[in-house]
């Protein structure tokens, strides 16, 4: 009798643990499911900063790649943006979130989404090489890569949409002051030939 009830106990816990996973599974693909449902965030770059980013694919192509680190880091372009708007009255509170987030998001994704395959093995030996961060060492054209994704790494949040909508009014605030810039950062000296290397 008592074998029965451990044998009964054992089974009742065998269906309440596979229950609990079978609820995870189910919870995790409600949360896949709740990942496809928002559609990609639609963020503007001007034709001038998109001729950029055919022009560095067009450089990647022809084994060059772009020299690191970069002369301006992508930290110090963002220090230039932060104290641009503070001298403009913006809210120092809300640009340094948004210049924080963009600097998280950048060393985030710089492995994973912003590199060509060329670049891996830079990048690899970049990190290991440097106690720096990402957003340290690369500089306009991969930060440029980086407000080209935003839209599409954007639409995997569950902000809601005030949320986003603010926050793609900064981004695209950061993409018209590099425009502005456009002429003083981006250089034909960025990209060195991979024999050179």
């Amino acid at each position: 009798m008592l074998e029965k009830n451990a044998d009964l106990e054992k089974l009742t816990q065998e269906e309440r643990e596979n229950k609990k996973k079978k609820q995870k599974v189910e919870d995790s693909s409600d949360m896949i499911d709740n990942y496809k449902i928002q559609s990609e965030i639609k963020i503007k770059i001007p034709q001038d900063l998109q001729q950029i980013l055919f022009e560095d694919y067009e450089n990647i192509s022809n084994n060059k790649l772009v020299s690191l680190p970069a002369s301006k880091s992508m930290k110090e372009i963002l220090d230039d943006y932060t104290n641009c708007k503070l001298e403009k009255k913006f809210d120092k509170n809300i640009i340094t979130e948004i210049v924080e987030g963009i600097k998280d998001y950048f060393d985030t994704a710089i492995s994973c989404r912003l590199l060509y395959n060329a670049e891996k093995n830079q990048h690899t030996e970049l990190m290991k090489n440097s106690n720096k961060k990402p957003n340290e060492i690369y500089g306009i054209v991969h930060f440029l890569r980086l407000l080209a994704k935003m839209g599409e790494l954007l639409s995997y949040t569950f902000w809601d949409e005030v949320c986003i909508k603010q926050l793609v009014f900064y981004i695209e605030d950061v993409i018209m002051y590099l425009n502005e810039q456009k002429s003083s950062l981006f250089t034909s000296k960025m990209y060195e030939s991979q024999s050179q290397r």
